[in-house]
């Protein structure tokens, strides 16, 4: 639940994950594979919401219109409500018991 910190903090969904991540991965067993996981797919998201919004910016000071990126920031907004939802079913499913992790898109951290 730690990657809902995005919604308050920019790039809160990756640094309050990474903190605990650092400090716990030794004591909490299994969290290494878990917290690399969960970095890994936060910071892709980042990025793609990074390339979207740039994206957008350089369209509308070029005056293109293009579909799904003349509004660069509705698809940011957009993206991070795909990242909260994510995180709770996450955290719903891993509550519950069964072994759900983030997909590993871009492996960076290992």
């Amino acid at each position: 639940m730690s990657v809902l910190a995005g919604i308050f903090i920019p790039v809160g969904n990756i640094i309050l994950p990474l903190i605990l991540w650092l400090t716990k991965k030794d004591k909490v067993q299994g969290l290494q594979k878990v917290g690399a996981r969960l970095l890994n797919f936060q910071i892709v998201f980042q990025a793609f919401g990074f390339v979207f919004f740039m994206s957008a910016v350089i369209l509308k000071i070029l005056h293109k219109e293009v579909f799904l990126i003349s509004n660069g920031l509705e698809i940011v907004l957009a993206l991070g409500v795909l990242n909260g939802i994510a995180a709770i079913i996450f955290a719903m499913l891993n509550h519950r018991g069964k072994q759900i992790t983030y997909p590993s898109i871009i492996p960076m951290i290992k």
